[in-house]
């Protein structure tokens, strides 16, 4: 059994799949991916397997019933190979002279791409050209006729902005959902804003995504979502990780990422736009430029 493992979040887990998917390709075993968040994350990978990776996570320590270390990249135990797919791990950073601090960085397409360079070398695996390792997701696995039927009763509107306004476990960055809602709406009635987070606003041409997917994990389906949206914009978190998708990524949407690391665009598009203006008026700003493109 060959077991992958993450004790970090859902875009964790998220910008490994592509690498994933081309392993167990690659690979004649079976295998199981070790992590805490919803399962459903990967419906779309459906003969991989799923356990939680820890029951408690104490000062860097694992407390686990699989022999796995949060800083070893890979271990084998009889039978069993575990991986480990983390990018921030320790051990690797500290093998290959990196500096787990530089701007961030590891939280990169690049990054992930040099750490899997190193498992496929240790697999004795090919590793492919890395614009094919852009997270994929099969939308086949996921559910999808509400958010048709949304798209076609709203096929009204000129354009449709995504607004990740979900908070991140991590990028500690207030943004005034509300009022950017709130004036964007008004001022562009043509426009549909569709918000991954609900507030206390209802106009005709504000939607949440929770309205009309009613799951308990929604991530691929917001995923699906953004590939009808003209303009996709959020902080680094589960949702906005979600819509970093070949599909969007090769079809000229336009991302705007509210951050002070430019790593956090992870992938470098022509048309991915690094906000460092965090202010109410510098969101709403960058988003007038790019309604009226």
């Amino acid at each position: 059994m060959i077991y992958f493992y993450n004790t970090f979040h859902n875009g964790d887990v998220h910008y490994s799949r592509s690498f994933i998917r081309d392993i167990m390709n690659k690979i004649n075993d079976n295998f199981c991916y070790l992590h805490n968040n919803n399962p459903n994350i990967l419906k779309d990978f459906p003969k991989l397997l799923h356990d939680k990776a820890f029951n408690s996570f104490e000062n860097w320590n694992l407390i686990t019933k699989y022999p796995i270390t949060y800083y070893d990249q890979i271990i084998r135990d009889n039978d069993n190979l575990y991986i480990n797919t983390w990018v921030g791990q320790q051990n690797w950073l500290t093998k290959n002279g990196l500096d787990r601090n530089r701007d961030n960085r590891y939280c990169s397409l690049y990054s992930y791409y040099e750490l899997f360079e190193d498992i496929y070398k240790d697999l004795s695996l090919q590793i492919n050209n890395i614009d094919e390792y852009v997270p994929d997701i099969d939308f086949h696995y996921i559910e999808k006729n509400n958010i048709n039927n949304f798209l076609f009763i709203n096929k009204k509107f000129s354009k449709k902005v995504l607004l990740v306004n979900n908070e991140p476990r991590t990028v500690r960055i207030p943004i005034d959902f509300s009022t950017v809602a709130e004036k964007l709406s008004t001022k562009y009635p043509d426009v549909l804003f569709i918000l991954t987070n609900k507030i206390n606003i209802r106009k005709e041409n504000i939607a949440y995504t929770s309205d009309f997917i009613a799951l308990d994990c929604d991530l691929n389906e917001i995923s699906y979502l953004s590939t009808f949206c003209d303009i996709i914009i959020g902080r680094p978190s589960g949702p906005y990780c979600f819509c970093m998708i070949k599909d969007n990524f090769f079809n000229d949407k336009i991302f705007i990422t509210i951050s002070d690391n430019t790593y956090d665009r992870y992938y470098f598009t022509n048309n991915n736009i690094l906000l460092s203006d965090h202010s109410t008026d510098g969101v709403i700003e960058i988003i007038e430029k790019n309604i009226r493109i």
